[in-house]
């Protein structure tokens, strides 16, 4: 199999499964790229394919977008980056991800076993979410999980949920695409690159907004607990081997 069809069939799922729930493109696709592409490539191609994946999708759901949910979440995410990455430098990084993947899947799991405690005043958490997403995502690349469990929690319906957390990542990969570019990560070798895959990740994409229409809500839900529970895991598998090294470390 050629790197390009490799790299354009992860593409094509990633976009679908974006295209669906709002989210999971660079779960579906960082880890694939892996095999394909360089490690420092991987970031940054996934970025700029998820760019216009989620302006589509945010697009295609404009009606639900419901910018007094959105904004909070889109300015606290502005906010808690810097302190993500302060967090970065000071505090061990492999540690922090397999506490906050365990948290992650521990929550996920209880929402889908059907426990619920939806806020009566949402919008004086949307911020603190906000701020916590963009946290994680200066500390862990991984800035959905708080997103995502809280308008789970809120039991958002299935179009408003879509359209308002891709609408919020969206804005998250301007700026990190702006900080990438920045720091020389993003070259124009690299966008040819990300230009193959593009056609692939567009299909999947529609595919997945056309899947999002039929899906029922009950499904809908569930496939979103399972898939913030695999972004827990994933956090949990990729950094649990280097909690040894961490503990012989500090003894020493």
């Amino acid at each position: 199999m050629s790197p390009e069809f490799a790299g354009s069939l992860t593409m094509f799922l990633g976009g679908l499964v974006q295209g669906c729930g709002g989210f999971g493109m660079a779960l579906i696709a960082a880890p694939a790229l892996m095999f394909v592409l360089e490690p420092a490539e991987v970031v940054p191609t996934v970025i700029l394919l998820s760019l216009p994946n989620t302006l589509l999708v945010a697009y295609d759901g404009r009606k639900h977008i419901q910018p007094p949910l959105l904004a909070p979440l889109v300015i606290g995410g502005m906010v808690g980056m810097p302190f993500g990455v302060w967090a970065l430098r000071v505090i061990n990084a492999d540690l922090m991800k397999v506490l906050i993947g365990s948290f992650v899947v521990l929550f996920a799991m209880t929402l889908l076993a059907g426990w619920r405690r939806p806020l009566t005043n949402m919008r004086r958490a949307l911020f603190p979410v906000g701020v916590c997403s963009g946290f994680l995502g200066g500390s862990t690349s991984m800035g959905g999980p708080p997103v995502i469990l809280f308008l789970a929690n809120q039991e958002t319906p299935k179009n408003v949920f879509r359209s308002n957390i891709v609408a919020h990542f969206c804005f998250i990969n301007v700026v990190g695409l702006s900080m990438l570019w920045l720091n020389g990560l993003v070259t124009w070798p690299l966008v040819g690159q990300a230009a193959i895959f593009l056609p692939a990740m567009l299909v999947g994409t529609y595919c997945g907004a056309r899947l999002s229409r039929i899906m029922p809500e009950q499904q809908f839900r569930i496939a979103v607990m399972l898939a913030a529970a695999l972004m827990g895991a994933t956090l949990v598998i990729n950094n649990i081997g280097a909690l040894p090294d961490l503990v012989r470390g500090t003894a020493g």
